[in-house]
């Protein structure tokens, strides 16, 4: 099943964008608050059942932005004739202490199951909260059966111009599924390997 994890914004005023497309036109919406929608919008297919992950902070923020995002999310599956399933929700501490991001990176691999087909935005959170997102990733990658990364985006807000974009960032999680096959397998002069994949 298709699965599409975020976390809740922390801003006191989430404003809405129109993020300009980094190379994956499938990310192409309208305005939004949350680069996941793009994401739900350009992957999930009408009729067929997706979950989504929503990891919230325990700060009123990430409350009230939550409910905006469900919100957005709803219009958005009555306009394309989308199912969500189910949206899960995930408690986590608002604190940046290395249990914290434990906790977050437990809580969200014990819901991915065998089969998920997952797509993330690594936007929102603090900063080393995307870290136990992508290690949450990777270990489902790795350790589930079936289970694959397919989208990761990033989006970007510059509030000085008012202009955003959003990038899709999986192949840099690609690149370290290269990098760790290339450590275990001791192969020699890995850094020309790895320049010749990126110039592919």
């Amino acid at each position: 099943m298709k699965v599409f994890i975020t976390f809740s914004p922390q801003q006191v005023k989430l404003n809405s964008y129109v993020y300009e497309t980094q190379g994956n036109e499938r990310l192409a919406y309208g305005p939004t608050g949350f680069p996941i929608i793009p994401v739900i919008n350009g992957y999930a297919e009408p009729g067929e059942p997706f979950r989504v992950i929503l990891i919230i902070q325990e700060h009123p923020p990430c409350h009230r932005n939550a409910d905006t995002f469900r919100s957005e999310l709803e219009a958005l599956c009555t306009a394309r004739g989308l199912l969500c399933e189910e949206v899960q929700v995930l408690h986590v501490p608002y604190d940046d202490h290395v249990s914290t991001h434990i906790e977050t990176f437990q809580k969200l691999i014990d819901v991915i199951r065998d089969g998920d087909d997952l797509h993330a935005c690594i936007t929102y959170g603090s900063k080393p909260a995307p870290m136990a997102e992508l290690m949450a990733l990777r270990y489902a990658r790795q350790l589930k059966k079936d289970t694959y990364v397919s989208c990761i985006v990033y989006g970007q807000v510059n509030f000085q111009l008012q202009e955003a974009k959003i990038y899709d960032e999986t192949a840099l999680v690609h690149l370290d599924d290269i990098i760790r096959v290339l450590a275990q397998t001791g192969t020699p002069d890995p850094g020309r390997i790895l320049k010749n994949i990126i110039e592919l």
